[in-house]
């Protein structure tokens, strides 16, 4: 089994309480889809990631683009020209189902040959990966794709030095 719906969970859960965690531990038990494809040597995003650390000022938006409340700030960890991802605390599975499917502007500055650059996009997110003793991460799909060359400079500055 790779997913299964909310609601059929929720409906398992009320019939035999503590399913959740059972096919938790037993999923576990299997070597990961991801780690797999890695293995294979597949490649299924679109775009090249690249691995980042630094941080970004995110705002959420309503539908119509307009800011709901005050941006945050977040600990990037990767982003390619489709997409980006960061990290944020939260405890509930409830938390992690509201960000999902909502709109924010992302807020970051990068560097190249030519000086300073800063990094404005809208996007939605699209995944929301719950870890309840650390800081989950939250996958954004921007609305609109950046520059590849954007993506290039970004790793050229992560590498180290030498």
């Amino acid at each position: 089994m790779f997913f299964l719906e909310k609601n059929i969970l929720t409906e398992w859960e009320d019939k035999q309480p503590g399913i959740e965690n059972k096919l938790k531990v037993f999923s576990r038990l299997f070597e990961k889809v991801g780690d797999l494809i890695q293995k294979s040597g597949l490649q299924l995003r679109g775009h090249k990631r690249v691995k980042i650390s630094r941080n970004a000022l995110v705002q959420p938006l309503d539908n119509s683009g307009k800011p709901l409340r005050s941006p945050y700030k977040v600990s990037l960890f990767d982003i390619s020209s489709g997409g980006i991802s960061y990290g944020f605390k939260l405890n509930k599975k409830e938390d992690a189902s509201q960000l999902l499917d909502s709109w924010i502007n992302i807020q970051t500055v990068y560097q190249n040959q030519t000086g300073k650059h800063k990094i404005n996009s809208n996007g939605k997110i699209v995944a929301v990966h719950l870890q309840p003793f650390d800081e989950s991460s939250v996958h954004v799909q921007f609305e609109e794709l950046l520059a590849e060359q954007i993506i290039v400079d970004i790793g050229r500055e992560a590498l180290p030095a030498g």
